[in-house]
């Protein structure tokens, strides 16, 4: 979602006229830093000139993110929670992400169980721990120490599998490389303001 945001507005000109609307009035200032999906690709969706950048998703983008932010982790009677691998730090536990750093390491800062939320595509029994003995149990799609320590790393490492998916569009396939969750590459047809890097 976030490289959807739109930062370059340098191809929007400025249509600023007296007596027009307020709609037209210095749009690329007031576009800018918004979200939206022209294509999965990028900003410029090709074979459709007259799709430019919407901002119709702004709304449920915003929302998206305060409800990511709520949920990377939580702490509650029964213990700690990952459900996202992203850098994060809180009162209760402190993250690494794997996608920013060599591996996924967790520190609680206070005691009781770690519930580590499982990918798909992470075999449970091919993760190693470094920081504590023993392995993850499998519990409801997470893995589960019971008994972690606090104020100690937990460096939990796996492979970031690389997949490749194929998308339908309008433009035709595009196929997406995929690195754990993150996507890597994408074919993108030559456009302009893409997302990713092109396969």
């Amino acid at each position: 979602m976030l490289p959807s945001q739109l930062r370059d507005v340098s191809f929007i000109a400025n249509t600023s006229k007296p007596g027009n609307d307020d709609g037209e009035r210095d749009v690329a200032s007031r576009i800018q830093g918004s979200f939206g999906f022209p294509a999965p690709y990028g900003h410029q969706p090709v074979n459709l000139s007259n799709v430019k950048f919407n901002a119709d998703i702004v709304g449920g983008a915003v929302g998206a993110l305060c409800e990511v932010l709520r949920h990377v982790t939580r702490f509650n009677r029964t213990g700690h929670w990952v459900n996202l691998f992203f850098d994060h730090e809180t009162s209760a536990i402190g993250v690494q992400s794997p996608y920013t750093h060599s591996a996924l390491r967790i520190t609680l800062k206070r005691p009781g169980a770690l519930f580590l939320r499982v990918p798909p595509w992470v075999n449970l029994a091919s993760i190693k721990l470094d920081g504590i003995a023993g392995r993850l149990e499998e519990s409801n799609n997470y893995g589960l120490l019971a008994a972690p320590p606090v104020n100690r790393p937990i460096t939990v490492e796996f492979p970031l599998a690389r997949q490749e998916i194929t998308l339908k569009n309008p433009a035709g396939l595009i196929r997406v490389q995929l690195e754990g969750d993150r996507v890597i590459a994408m074919d993108d047809f030559g456009a302009d303001l893409t997302f990713f890097d092109s396969l």
